[in-house]
């Protein structure tokens, strides 16, 4: 079964500080603590068109894994749902009107081998 990438490109809003995003990200944002199979990273762009720009890059071990969380783009099942009741702040870095306007996702499948 091939492992998944997910790729999120957050956009700023244009009042948020950066390095409050950064550091709360940081300090507050632990969701491989709870999602098993799941490995996230924060990334900030250093050239390109997307330099100075945010993205999370989320390695899930599986389509299995994934789907356990996420039956479809964008639909929390219910044990995801019941995460996000329990540990609200790992909405904080993606939901639009915190530190983002808006993010968009792609899953990747892991083709390599």
């Amino acid at each position: 079964m091939p492992k998944v990438f997910v790729i999120r490109e957050i956009e700023l809003r244009s009042d948020a500080d950066p390095n409050e995003y950064e550091r709360f990200c940081r300090d507050n944002l632990k969701p491989e603590l709870i999602l098993d199979g799941w490995t996230f990273h924060l990334l900030r762009g250093d050239r390109g068109r997307r330099d100075g720009k945010y993205a999370w890059l989320v390695e899930v071990e599986s389509t299995d894994a994934r789907d356990r969380y996420f039956p479809a783009m964008d639909q929390p099942s219910v044990e995801m749902a019941r995460g996000w009741e329990e540990h609200p702040e790992m909405l904080v870095p993606f939901v639009p009107g915190t530190f983002v306007e808006a993010s968009d996702a792609t899953d990747y499948l892991d083709i390599s081998d």
